[in-house]
């Protein structure tokens, strides 16, 4: 396996990595702060996600452009 490729999976696995810490600390303190809005679990969760969408949203297609764009660097060069 040449370098440029190593390096390419070594970026998929940081802007996954960036991507899921985000959803994940995201997903906490909303539940943290929507906790008291809801009657039960599944409507926590409804909540949760009701609220945080933008956020993941942007997360993840930042995610995806800066991989897109680091392959289409590497993959010329």
């Amino acid at each position: 396996m040449d370098d440029s490729k190593r390096r390419i999976q070594r970026m998929a696995v940081w802007t996954i990595t960036v991507f899921a810490t985000v959803f994940s600390v995201t997903m906490a303190l909303l539940w943290l702060l929507v906790g008291p809005l809801a009657d039960s679990a599944l409507q926590r969760v409804w909540l949760v996600f009701s609220f945080g969408w933008p956020v993941f949203l942007l997360s993840g297609g930042l995610c995806a452009a800066a991989f897109l764009i680091y392959r289409r660097f590497f993959s010329k060069k």
